[in-house]
């Protein structure tokens, strides 16, 4: 029988996925990352890791969403409703909708995303679940209706910022918070220091909530009064940092005046 290193020889890492995801094999990720990777920066490409000609527009920011959101299964959540509600600030590509849909097929979701570029990938990706419970907004979280400059960067670090080289318009996430949300996912870039005050009454009705969190050193109360606003709200929560760190990179940053952390937080609302 040809070994698998022989078959790799004769066949592309393509062709051999494409085989593999045909027949309901699993995708060899070594082979399928390495091939992502080989595009470079800001280019875009598809893949099968997650459906049929998953379509990606930079390789570095899939390959980490995949990990995190697949292999990790950062926002896996348990619950008895067969159709949660969850809502996903800041979908980009549709990465972790598929993970959501897939988590609870009835998932009732309803998805943001402003960068123009990145939202047609996203209604592509998210076709096949166009008109079953799926309701996608080509806008910005924010804490009223506006349009606002936004800095797009071709991946998934675009952001809200004075200096931003387009327009977008925001929504009022108080507004989608009326009700019960099973999950809310909140991956805005910053602007959850606005939006996360704003909402604070409405939290409430959260019952998880996954939110990425960029803290800046030079604003060194934004934490503690994230996490003020987390505990007044009833949540529990754990989080972690996606950023190494030591003394010297502290030490040095603290002459600048600068240090950027981002940190994950993981909270669950004891009284919902």
């Amino acid at each position: 029988m040809i070994g698998s290193h022989q078959i790799r020889s004769i066949f592309s890492p393509k062709f051999v996925n494409k085989v593999k995801n045909s027949i309901g094999l699993k995708v060899d990720l070594d082979f399928e990352f390495e091939r992502i990777s080989k595009l470079g920066r800001h280019n875009p490409g598809s893949t099968n890791l997650v459906s049929t000609d998953f379509r990606f527009v930079d390789s570095e920011s899939f390959i980490n969403q995949y990990i995190d959101i697949f292999e990790n299964e950062t926002l896996h959540f348990k619950t008895d409703k067969d159709d949660p509600l969850i809502i996903d600030c800041g979908a980009n590509i549709g990465t972790s909708i598929m993970y959501f849909k897939r988590l609870y097929p009835k998932s009732k979701i309803i998805g943001f995303e402003p960068d123009p570029k990145i939202f047609e990938t996203l209604k592509k990706n998210l076709n096949c679940y166009q008109g079953r419970d799926l309701d996608l907004h080509k806008k910005a979280v924010w804490h009223e209706e506006s349009t606002l400059p936004f800095r797009p960067d071709d991946a998934d670090g675009g952001a809200i910022d004075k200096d931003g080289s387009i327009k977008v318009n925001t929504v009022n996430l108080n507004e989608f918070l009326q009700e019960e949300v099973d999950f809310l996912k909140i991956d805005i870039e910053g602007a959850e220091h606005e939006v996360l005050p704003a909402i604070s009454n409405k939290l409430r009705n959260v019952r998880f909530l996954f939110l990425e969190l960029h803290l800046d050193q030079s604003l060194p109360k934004q934490i503690e009064e994230i996490l003020k606003l987390l505990r007044e709200n009833s949540f529990v929560y754990s989080f972690n940092s996606l950023k190494n760190t030591n003394f010297d990179l502290l030490q040095n940053s603290s002459k600048s005046g600068r240090f950027i952390q981002q940190v994950n937080i993981f909270a669950i609302n004891e009284n919902s």
